[in-house]
């Protein structure tokens, strides 16, 4: 569908059709896309929706696949682009929108046969999550509709408390007995010395011509 005209006079351009790395001997392909494969799956009822959009408009720009060297996603969509189902190297998962949520957010993911049941608040923040199991887990919000504390299904609480100044701002949480803010502290310092390190290593192999990251883009 690459130039295609039904594309650009819906002003939809740069979708990313393919994502390589080379160093400049080998190439590997690290992804690549195809777009509005399949017709959107139509909903009755759906509210601050435009009319035209109907089961026939296909050119959306959503991708409908996404693969990589290790698998392959395929995705629907219904008339409103919410994905309604995906499929993960055969793994279903698959999602209920509906007239709670202003058919914006899904009430209901479903995985196979298990399924996790979804609450928000008025501006569709996570409130409640329920698992297959029936474990649940909760937030609650503050005034600018933060996160101001959480509820594990353990039952293990987290309190949220910020002060913001001119230079700083400081974020204080509450830990399971047992479990210090130091030694927490500790473990995500070590998390952000790996991370920093391994994506040293990997801009030095790029700066240094060793690699050579190149991404395709549809020119509609």
């Amino acid at each position: 569908m690459e130039g295609s005209s039904s594309y650009t006079s819906l002003y939809i351009f740069n979708r990313l059709l393919s994502s390589t790395v080379t160093d400049g001997t080998n190439t590997a392909g690290l992804a690549s896309y195809t777009y509005d494969g399949k017709a959107p799956v139509n909903v009755t009822g759906m509210t601050a929706h435009d009319p035209a959009y109907t089961t026939s408009f296909l050119y959306r720009g959503n991708p409908s696949t996404v693969s990589t060297p290790t698998n392959t996603v395929t995705l629907a969509y219904d008339i409103g682009g919410n994905t309604t189902s995906s499929n993960n190297n055969g793994v279903g998962t698959s999602s209920t929108i509906g007239a709670s949520t202003n058919y914006a957010a899904p009430s209901t993911l479903t995985t196979n046969s298990l399924s996790t049941s979804l609450s928000y608040s008025s501006f569709l923040g996570v409130t409640h999550a329920t698992g297959p199991n029936g474990a649940t887990a909760s937030v609650i919000y503050d005034a600018s509709a933060r996160p101001s504390s959480t509820t594990s299904p353990s039952g293990a609480g987290t309190s949220l408390k910020r002060w913001i100044g001119l230079r700083s701002r400081r974020r204080h949480s509450t830990t399971p007995i047992g479990r210090s803010p130091r030694h927490n502290r500790t473990r995500q310092s070590e998390s952000s010395s790996k991370t920093a390190l391994a994506s040293t290593a990997v801009d030095t192999l790029l700066s240094s011509g060793a690699l050579v990251r190149s991404r395709t883009w549809a020119t509609w």
